[in-house]
């Protein structure tokens, strides 16, 4: 299990020693990793707030973590419940991915916005933006996302009064943690 708390703190040490280099790529890529790990410890409002900056620094540099910014600050959105701050977010990574023509990030951005729909009880929606974007975690071998994406098939199901349907998908992520030891 990743200690995120340990990574957290040697990544603000390191981040006192990197802003005396002066080497913004550097800077924005250390904020960027402190971001995600803010992400998963849950302080979505402080990540979100660094993704900006590294995003507002990345779209002028570095083409993959701008993306990457972008689809972060999605879910960050979706975590505090603004979902159509995450919606915004979504769109302009699709956008954004299509001006770059880094078109496999698409779909992570496609999938953002059917989990977000869940949330908004958009259930149809929902399950047509995940079942769209499915295809593509099992083309490249994308276990997480597959697995995420079975998770949420199933909670719209659920949702919609389906339980027969809903635990076809729960079962497969039930196959991921016991084969896989995979969680999210």
């Amino acid at each position: 299990m990743t200690d995120y708390n340990n990574a957290l703190d040697n990544y603000l040490i390191a981040n006192e020693y990197i802003i005396q280099s002066k080497d913004n790529y550097l800077i924005h890529k250390t904020k960027y990793n402190i971001a995600q790990i803010k992400y998963y410890l849950g302080y979505y409002d402080e990540a979100i707030s660094l993704l900006q900056e590294s995003a507002d620094y990345f779209k002028e540099e570095d083409d993959i973590p701008y993306i990457t910014a972008l689809h972060s600050m999605a879910l960050c959105y979706i975590r505090l419940e603004r979902f159509d701050q995450s919606t915004n977010i979504n769109d302009l990574g699709i956008k954004e991915a299509t001006r770059l023509e880094f078109y496999n990030a698409i779909p992570r951005f496609v999938n953002s916005e059917g989990i977000n729909q869940y949330f908004k009880r958009n259930y149809a929606v929902s399950i047509a933006k995940l079942n769209e974007t499915l295809p593509s975690f099992v083309k490249n071998k994308d276990f997480a996302g597959e697995t995420v994406t079975n998770f949420y098939l199933g909670k719209n199901y659920w949702a919609m009064n389906q339980p027969d349907k809903a635990m076809q998908f729960f079962l497969k992520v039930i196959k991921a943690f016991t084969e896989e030891n995979y969680i999210f």
